[in-house]
């Protein structure tokens, strides 16, 4: 028997204190992605070391990832019109990323098609801002979460 299951992540309502959560979490992961390096040696851990380096390490670099693939999408363009698809299913995706940020300032529930790129532009400039502070030494140590 098939089963289906949904999923729903409650995002806090304002996307600033979300981005601001999002990049405190990212930093601690990347600390402790340091911390426990020896984890990721395949050698040691031939199982673990390849699902920890996929599901963290790669998910909070992500964002050069997709850096590179739309500034070389815009770059190409000029060479072959081919490549003139991706240039446009980027823009098409800013577009709805800010129609997603619009939505979200007027305080309108963000539709789907404009909440996911949203949301997904929201992670990784988290995950940016994180890997930058990470690299200049940040540690978060205390959190204060947030009353009401």
């Amino acid at each position: 028997m098939e089963s289906q299951v949904l999923l729903k992540d409650k995002t806090l309502s304002n996307s600033g204190i979300e981005c601001c959560m999002r990049v405190r979490v990212s930093l601690r992961a990347l600390w402790a992605l340091k911390d426990m390096k020896q984890l990721m040696n395949p050698a040691n851990n031939s199982l673990f070391s390849p699902q920890l380096i996929s599901h963290k390490l790669f998910r909070y670099t992500g964002f050069a990832t997709v850096a590179t693939l739309a500034i070389s999408a815009l770059y190409l363009v000029p060479v072959k019109a081919l490549y003139a698809l991706p240039a446009v299913g980027y823009a098409l995706f800013l577009y709805c990323t800010s129609a997603g940020y619009k939505e979200e300032c007027y305080g309108q529930s963000s539709s789907t098609a404009y909440g996911l790129p949203y949301y997904f532009v929201l992670l990784n400039l988290a995950s940016f801002k994180a890997f930058f502070a990470f690299f200049k030494g940040v540690k978060q140590v205390v959190w204060n979460p947030r009353r009401g």
